[in-house]
């Protein structure tokens, strides 16, 4: 029996509008990631409909999305993300808190933020047909 977990990985996902559907490059990069058990991406953007206040910082610009993007991301087959980025609080802890609850409404395993050190370093699992596979996340760029 193969035990084997395969992995598709991209890097930073800084996706601030919809994504193309049905087109044959969108069709080809969802036959690519969905050979793979694990399929990860970098959210490089707050994920919500401007019901936070932008921070006085930011990590560069204020990156935001609409929720939609993660339909998106799961369209082209993603199932794990990461959002420790120096975006995180671009949007302070109202735009932390909505991108949390925006990930877990459209069932991505994601890790590297929280309302807490605690919970924004625990790994996160997922489950696949070959065995577990864990996730933490961490920046190095965070004002």
């Amino acid at each position: 029996m193969d035990e084997t977990i395969t992995f598709a990985a991209t890097g930073d996902s800084f996706i601030t509008r919809r994504l193309p559907k049905n087109d044959p490059h969108s069709c080809q990069i969802a036959e690519v990631m969905e050979q793979a058990d694990v399929r990860f991406t970098n959210l490089e953007v707050t994920t919500h409909n401007f019901e936070a206040y932008p921070s006085a910082v930011s990590g560069g610009s204020w990156a935001v999305a609409s929720p939609t993007v993660l339909s998106d991301l799961k369209s082209y087959g993603f199932n794990m993300v990461s959002w420790a980025t120096n975006h995180t609080l671009d949007f302070s802890f109202g735009g932390l808190e909505a991108t949390e609850k925006n990930l877990n409404h459209y069932n991505f395993v994601h890790a590297g933020a929280g309302h807490n050190l605690a919970e924004a370093s625990k790994p996160t699992y997922m489950e696949t047909v070959h065995g577990r596979v864990a996730i933490i996340s961490a920046t190095s760029t965070f004002p």
